[in-house]
């Protein structure tokens, strides 16, 4: 490998002019592996594209397994329980329940579909190379390469250097829309209208499930019903009995006086 030094000139960085080489050309390349990533990939490699998914963490899942965000909003059923979401979607949430989730008693109840982030990680690489999609972890998209107004190809940076990749197809599922925005697309910001949502996603450890729904019997005025999903403590106590897996509302727990 050629060393070449950067250089600082008044005030900028200037790296000599280098070649890129192209590391493989493919017929799609997907940037981002979260859900919408591994998803876009599996179903161009059963559909037998040669496909080659790009991801900056050392494992899939974006949001879902880095983010710690664990569970899938069941909207796969309408109001009269009738399945209406499948394909891809469907076997994903499929696969992930039965990552130390409800497993397929998902189907019965209307709570989120809550899974282990760690075994998900498992659940979607597996996912990837059953379908025979290859996958670049650790790996950072940096450019676009453009063929007229068109994305051929893009670069990447990993421990193996700067690289190329080009592509017939190249799929932006960053979740930044990177891709588009390196192109040179027309972008709006999410907050440019003054709005932008946020959050944080954490775990706890040492907490007592079953004292926790114990306190909701105890006090079923304190579960903050119809909030999150379509039901009352009832429900969620009996999802809790046959699954194990207990869905507090999201902000419910401003109504809570033990919080207050």
């Amino acid at each position: 490998m050629l060393r070449t030094a950067a250089n600082l000139r008044e005030g900028v960085v200037v790296e000599p002019q280098r070649h890129i080489p192209v590391r493989e050309e493919v017929d799609v390349l997907v940037a981002g592996g979260g859900l919408a990533g591994v998803s876009a990939a599996v179903a161009a490699a059963r559909a037998g594209a040669r496909t080659l998914l790009v991801e900056r963490n050392s494992y899939p899942g974006g949001v879902a397994t880095a983010g710690m965000c664990c569970s899938v909003f069941n909207a796969y059923y309408t109001a009269t329980h009738e399945l209406v979401v499948k394909g891809n979607s469907l076997q994903f949430v499929d696969e992930l329940a039965k990552a130390e989730g409800p497993g397929s008693e998902w189907h019965n109840h209307k709570g989120h579909i809550i899974y282990d982030v760690e075994r998900a990680k498992l659940v979607l690489t597996d996912l990837l190379e059953r379908a025979g999609s290859r996958y670049l972890l650790g790996t950072l998209v940096t450019n676009v390469i453009m063929d007229g107004e068109a994305v051929s190809g893009v670069i990447i940076e990993s421990k193996s250097g700067r690289e190329a990749l080009r592509a017939k197809v190249v799929v932006d599922a960053t979740g930044d829309a990177d891709i588009a925005q390196l192109s040179g697309a027309p972008m709006r910001g999410f907050g440019d209208d003054g709005g932008g949502l946020h959050s944080l996603v954490f775990r706890m450890g040492n907490v007592d499930v079953d004292a926790f729904v114990d306190y909701f019997a105890q006090n079923p005025d304190q579960y903050p019903p119809y909030m999150d999903v379509d039901w009352q403590f009832e429900e969620a106590q009996e999802q809790y009995r046959k699954t194990g897996t207990f869905l507090f509302p999201h902000g419910g727990g401003e109504q809570m006086r033990l919080i207050q």
